[in-house]
């Protein structure tokens, strides 16, 4: 009788004990979000240029500047990303073009629900924003992750694009799973280590080690604007998970071969092996152009934009 006791008296504390560890986390997963975004850094882009696209997956925030040939600019396909990625080459690019930036769904603060984040979802995207908001064809830049994104919808969609530029896309090779994948989404700890995977410190470290050539040019804005995005929004984890499960990649060796639109390809110098990634993707299309902005890594069109403007619209002319 006492040992029976004395499980069920272990059993009540473990449950408690459970209780208040869940109860513990989801008040620091809180805090967590209320010390990253209570800057409010986002709502100092965009201002009167800023639109809402209702999509039927989420409302897509967008910015438009400027007047001319329509110009699309896709960001990097990251959870800290955003169409803040373009703010020092905005204006000068909205000299000759109508502008359009917009956050991808799961980014900046376009909305972020629980579900699965594919690459064909973002090729929906793409061609009901284009279709619905922009109504004409237009060029695009698009960074990275992006391009695989771009390459897809153009694939599908023919036509969807006039020329484009790819920023430091990534080798042609295949997407690699994260074995964790799937613990993103669990409610709480899910949570807990996306919040850790997107702390201050390591997007710093991200811009210092992998964005830029000469940490001196960081802006803390920059980190501002990526730490708060990285934290806005329901369920900023599921495109996180989604990216490591491999479901936003597509092998674009076969499609990019197909491409009949001019392409240019503008790599940082200091991107490791930039030179063979700009030679293989020459290879699978050689009307593909290259160029490479000296003293520059993963994101030129922050660390050089003028420069990088100066290549843009020297091609997009």
């Amino acid at each position: 009788m006492n040992s029976k006791r004395t499980f069920t008296g272990f059993l009540y504390k473990l449950v408690a004990t459970a209780i208040s560890l869940a109860a513990a986390l989801a008040v620091l997963n809180k805090l967590i979000i209320i010390l990253s975004t209570y800057k409010r850094s986002l709502n100092k882009c965009g201002g009167e240029m800023s639109h809402t696209f209702h999509w039927k997956h989420g409302d897509i925030f967008y910015t438009v500047h400027g007047r001319g040939k329509p110009l699309l600019l896709l960001h990097d396909l990251n959870p800290s990303s955003g169409s803040h990625e373009w703010n020092k080459v905005v204006d000068s690019l909205s000299a000759n073009h109508t502008v359009y930036s917009l956050d991808l769904l799961g980014c900046g603060r376009s909305e972020k629900p629980h579900l699965s984040y594919t690459n064909f979802l973002y090729v929906q995207l793409l061609t009901d924003f284009i279709h619905t908001v922009i109504g004409r064809k237009p060029h695009l830049i698009c960074t990275g992750t992006s391009v695989p994104l771009a390459v897809i919808a153009s694939k599908y969609c023919p036509g969807l694009f006039e020329n484009m530029v790819f920023v430091n896309p990534l080798p042609c090779t295949d997407a690699s799973r994260h074995l964790f994948a799937k613990a993103y989404n669990l409610p709480l700890k899910g949570t807990f280590l996306y919040h850790l995977a997107f702390t201050r410190n390591k997007i710093k470290a991200s811009f210092a080690r992998q964005y830029f050539y000469n940490p001196r040019y960081i802006r803390p804005v920059d980190i501002d604007n990526y730490h708060e995005s990285a934290h806005l929004g329901d369920s900023p984890k599921s495109l996180y998970a989604s990216i490591l499960d491999g479901l936003t990649w597509f092998s674009i060796t076969e499609p990019l071969s197909h491409l009949e639109q001019k392409i240019l390809i503008i790599g940082g110098a200091g991107v490791p092996d930039i030179k063979s990634t700009l030679a293989s993707y020459r290879g699978l299309n050689p009307r593909i152009e290259t160029a490479i902005i000296d003293k520059t890594k993963y994101l030129p069109h922050m660390e050089a934009p003028a420069k990088f403007t100066a290549i843009a619209e020297k091609f997009l002319v």
